[in-house]
């Protein structure tokens, strides 16, 4: 991804895990980078043995809201799904209206779902409560070939929910830019972008 003057590296993504954006800065001299973050974990929401289908381990919620790779945790009023058991699950999004469930971040991102062996109890509720928004952090690190990035002090620290972040890029040298996250629970919307001072004559 180039980025120049003024572009946008993320743009109201949201996202639910750690992740690394890299940029390369065209025609850019010196600057920096505007980095905001607002809560956008969803509500609980609740299910029942007549929308969960065993066959394809899925669940149907309307309008769910849900990530992949949301940290969950479900309880139930009576008998949960088979293999299902109340715990802490990982969201897989098949789509607006259906999931599946992963017992790992990693089982998630890579569509590992459980084996739902039955539909659990007759009218009894499943409830999935997504995990509050945690301490979610930043750093900015810099480079000038793209492959050797040095850490910036000045773009480390953590995120809060609805506040605004100024980190300089000092040295106008600088071609390349990585910005890391870590967000260990919830879903956070973040926006970036890139201020330049002026173009190199």
């Amino acid at each position: 991804m180039i980025v120049t003057k003024n572009d946008k590296i993320l743009d109201a993504v949201v996202k639910t895990y750690s992740d690394t954006i890299s940029v390369s800065m065209d025609d850019f001299d010196q600057g920096s980078i505007h980095v905001s973050g607002t809560d956008a974990t969803p509500g609980v929401k609740t299910f029942t043995d007549t929308d969960v289908s065993a066959a394809a381990n899925t669940v149907t919620i309307a309008a769910h809201g849900f990530f992949t790779g949301l940290k969950v945790v479900t309880t139930t009023s009576g008998t949960a799904p088979g293999n299902l058991p109340a715990g802490t699950y990982y969201l897989i999004v098949v789509s607006s209206s259906v999931i599946k469930f992963a017992t790992s971040l990693a089982n998630a991102k890579a569509g590992t779902a459980v084996d739902i062996s039955n539909a659990g109890g007759v009218g009894d509720t499943q409830t999935i409560t997504p995990a509050a928004l945690g301490t979610c952090t930043f750093d900015l690190y810099a480079s000038n070939d793209g492959t050797n990035y040095v850490a910036l002090s000045v773009g480390s620290g953590n995120m809060v929910s609805g506040t605004n972040y100024l980190l300089p890029i000092l040295d106008k040298f600088y071609k390349y830019i990585r910005l890391s996250y870590t967000i260990p629970a919830g879903a956070l919307t973040i926006n970036a972008t890139l201020y330049g001072k002026q173009y190199r004559s």
